[in-house]
């Protein structure tokens, strides 16, 4: 188990990491996420020993490791550069970390083919790096992370330089190899798409920050914050106004009801509407009034095929809302640009915008969530 306890780091008078806490179980993947410069690569750091903390502790266990050097916190590290040695082949360069241990011959060679193995790649065993492909320098990295059997893995964006392609299908590798080999990892990424589909839990930071922590469920489900539910997934972001618990979005287009909600009060607020949560195109429901929905009237914009799903942009009172579509809905519903429809949603989240609108939304478009 890894234990982070209030940890703080600045460098000069900038606070890069600010009370972080959070906690990996034993023998899980976890993801650090978050934007560029919210501190990711400095915690990893922090917690490898290669940079000291402000204040704060950091357990292995019920061990705390704050003074512990750092060859002697048991940890694989994976860059994203590989930093495999050119001059050697994949075994040699698998084998390095044993040999520095003193472990060498039969036992070294014996653990190198057995990582060959796991990683499928005992038939390029006399292969340099430069004889490899991108994914293959990084599992042959990550090998030898695994070679001294650390008690645990850091990978830092090990995938950041590989095309999307590439960096998917390596990702439902990691995936794979670690419920085989069940070393408690961290894995860094700004990638929300690879966080979800890799990790068993996620701790979601921004501007040296924890927003949530959480399983990829949970944090797509059950935002915590504006900033979570603005940066997981893609989302709809509607400015209005509630009162009387009715959110009424902006210039009257539309309201939904926000009774009930625990954060309910009148003022200024934000509609958080995923896409796969935009009901398009259900007029029989609306007609046998299914359920507790609401129902608007609609104008199709624009119809997007992208591959496996559609991208349909209806406007409701002159505002526009992106949803998303499958194939056999499509199929069925014959949606088509310009046409009349029905849309209902699914659900939606909601936030007051307690320092006001226009400051919440600059804030939004300075991170990158909205245009």
């Amino acid at each position: 188990m890894i234990k982070v306890q209030n940890l703080r780091k600045s460098f000069g008078n900038f606070p890069v990491i600010q009370d972080v806490s959070f906690i990996v179980e034993e023998g899980k993947l976890a993801s650090v996420l978050g934007p560029s410069g919210s501190g990711k690569s400095t915690l990893l750091r922090l917690i490898a020993g290669l940079e000291m903390p402000d204040s704060g502790d950091i357990y292995f266990g019920d061990r705390r490791v704050n003074d512990i050097p750092v060859r002697k916190r048991e940890i694989g590290f994976v860059f994203q550069d590989y930093a495999l040695f050119g001059h050697m082949n994949v075994r040699d360069n698998i084998a390095f970390g044993l040999n520095v241990r003193g472990i060498r011959g039969k036992k070294a060679l014996g653990r190198v083919r057995e990582l060959l193995d796991l990683i499928n790649m005992r038939d390029y065993e006399n292969h340099y790096p430069h004889q490899l492909s991108g994914g293959q320098r990084q599992r042959v990295a990550l090998a030898r992370a695994l070679a001294p059997s650390p008690k645990l893995l850091l990978l830092d964006e090990p995938f950041g330089s590989l095309d999307a392609k590439v960096r998917y299908n390596l990702g439902l590798w990691l995936r794979k190899f670690h419920r085989e080999v069940g070393v408690t990892s961290i894995f860094v990424t700004h990638d929300q798409k690879e966080a979800m589909e890799i990790s068993d839990k996620i701790i979601l930071v921004n501007r040296g920050k924890v927003e949530q922590v959480g399983t990829p469920e949970e944090i797509y489900n059950k935002p915590a914050t504006k900033f979570v539910a603005s940066f997981i997934g893609r989302v709809n972001v509607l400015d209005g106004f509630v009162e009387n618990g009715i959110l009424i979005c902006a210039g009257g287009g539309f309201s939904v009801n926000v009774t009930g909600d625990e954060d309910f009060e009148d003022g200024e607020a934000v509609l958080l509407l995923r896409p796969e949560d935009l009901n398009i195109g259900d007029e029989g429901d609306a007609k046998e009034g299914s359920g507790n929905k609401t129902f608007f009237k609609a104008r199709i914009i624009e119809v997007r095929y992208l591959g496996d799903h559609y991208e349909v942009i209806v406007e409701i009172n002159g505002i526009e809302i992106k949803g998303i579509v499958s194939k056999n809905v499509m199929e069925s519903r014959k949606l088509i640009a310009g046409d009349e429809t029905i849309v209902s949603f699914s659900k939606y989240i909601w936030f007051p915008a307690k320092e006001g609108l226009e400051k919440l939304k600059e804030r939004l478009r300075n991170l990158g969530y909205i245009e």
